[in-house]
């Protein structure tokens, strides 16, 4: 019987490289909340700026197939080198992100590059919806301030938690935690797709607003403890809402929020069932936000742009044509 080593190599070099591109299974949504959690940990570095950070992650993930093919001989060993150099010209990388009893994020990462890299040009996330929120359940989160809850003009937790996903993204890479808690990377990418998954198998009369906000609705209705689920039409609304906001702020707060997306991406896409229902030019968000109150002026938007187009531009990112020169050079229009 033939051997891999016996095909063509160029033949050889595709099976390399889609062994290399295919993602790892994403978790069961139909295991119990308290198997899907287990051995799941909250990072603690670096220190993140979202309010609320109930996420969990797993501390085995990610991990990749790179190795096994390294140790199978040297001639092997070499080839996937080449063909992970070839595929280190645009690094994607796959998450998947379930809401699990409507009250806790579990990242897991399904596809990371063969090499390590802090410039990504495509991270796609598949968001998915596991269980459903029980009343009387005692969720091992901490305080009061999670899931759709809302607290001191803060919006719902949910929009945080999402916030803390990607800011540790953006901060620490796919390791998820780096070793000083006052020091993060700078990761960019130059496409971040978040595809919201209507889950198998549930009834369309089983799907409502989050029970953990105010849009609460009575158990009794139906007799059953568990029997609302999460509508994935809602959650994409707000993605949707919340990434808009960030991106389009009207006000000093949000906007800050939304420097690290000015910062580190070019584009953002939602999708509901791989149909696109968003989609962000984030150089032209920035291009075309102004903000003038009496905590943050118009000058200093204009220093602030001056200083964001020099990152992009320095992290290989888009910006506007008019802007391209050194910040030495530059003169703003009018």
């Amino acid at each position: 019987m033939p051997s891999l080593m016996d095909i063509p190599r160029e033949l050889r070099d595709k099976i390399c490289a889609e062994v290399l591109l295919t993602p790892s299974t994403p978790p069961n949504l139909a295991e119990p909340f308290d198997l899907l959690i287990e051995s799941r940990v909250r990072y603690q570095k670096p220190k993140l700026r979202a309010w609320s950070t109930e996420v969990l992650y797993d501390p085995q993930n990610p991990t990749n197939t790179i190795f096994s093919l390294l140790l199978v001989n040297r001639q092997l060993y070499h080839e996937t080198l080449s063909t992970m150099r070839h595929l280190s010209k645009a690094p994607v990388c796959e998450m998947d992100l379930i809401i699990v009893d409507e009250v806790v994020l579990l990242p897991t990462w399904l596809l990371v590059p063969p090499q390590q890299t802090t410039a990504f040009d495509t991270v796609n996330v598949t968001f998915r919806i596991a269980g459903a929120f029980n009343k009387e359940k005692d969720y091992p989160l901490k305080g009061f301030y999670w899931s759709f809850r809302g607290g001191d003009g803060g919006g719902p937790a949910m929009g945080w938690q999402l916030y803390a996903v990607l800011e540790r993204f953006l901060s620490a890479g796919v390791g998820g935690e780096t070793k000083n808690a006052d020091t993060g990377l700078h990761i960019t990418a130059k496409r971040i797709c978040i595809d919201v998954q209507t889950p198998a198998g549930i009834e369309e009369e089983r799907f409502a607003l989050p029970r953990t906000g105010h849009h609460r609705r009575r158990d009794v209705e139906k007799g059953v403890v568990n029997y609302y689920v999460l509508d994935p039409k809602y959650l994409a609304n707000f993605v949707n809402g919340h990434l808009d906001g960030l991106l389009r702020p009207n006000c000093r707060e949000w906007f800050q929020y939304g420097q690290i997306l000015f910062e580190h991406v070019d584009e953002v896409v939602v999708c509901k069932d791989g149909v696109e229902v968003a989609k962000w030019d984030v150089a032209e968000c920035l291009e075309g936000r102004e903000i003038n109150d009496r905590y943050f002026s118009a000058e200093d938007m204009r220093k602030y742009k001056l200083k964001a187009w020099e990152l992009r531009k320095s992290r290989g990112l888009k910006v506007p044509e008019r802007y391209r020169m050194s910040r030495a050079e530059l003169i703003t229009p009018d």
